[in-house]
């Protein structure tokens, strides 16, 4: 798995971007050439539909294309990704909800059994971590003695 940083020069090629503050607005520049082509000012709802309607559009072209596991996919590197989790019981999981730094908050419901699978992979992942991270330690004291 290849895993990237997410700063702010990781952008595609071709697209830029410009933030109005003072108007709560940006706006998406396509580059054609020595042109760019500008949208219209748009308002963070705005920006979200937008998302949501390329998303979309994104999936119906991978339609009958095989997609890679997600091991085999680009990862990026998040700092302080808040989080929310909720049981959903009428949807029949658990409510994940990550704030990506770019998308805002992205979540989904997961089947409780696979929610149940997540948690036991985590604490696996920790207390591997941990062991490791507790025998690096004591090598260290030993060594300094």
């Amino acid at each position: 798995m290849e895993i990237r940083d997410m700063g702010p020069g990781n952008g595609p090629d071709g697209f830029e971007y410009e933030v109005n503050k003072e108007n709560k607005t940006a706006r998406i520049g396509i580059k054609q050439g020595l042109v760019t082509n500008w949208s219209d000012d748009l308002t963070k709802d705005q920006l979200t539909a937008v998302l949501w309607h390329y998303a979309r559009a994104r999936r119906q072209l991978e339609e009958g294309e095989e997609v890679p596991p997600p091991e085999e996919q680009v990862a990026h590197v998040v700092e302080d990704p808040r989080w929310f989790s909720a049981a959903v019981p009428d949807k029949g999981g658990s409510l994940l909800i990550f704030n990506h730094p770019y998308f805002g908050a992205l979540g989904f419901v997961t089947p409780f059994k696979w929610a149940a699978t997540l948690m036991r992979l985590l604490a696996q992942q920790i207390e591997v971590f941990v062991q490791s991270s507790t025998e690096k330690a004591d090598q260290k004291d030993g060594a300094e003695r």
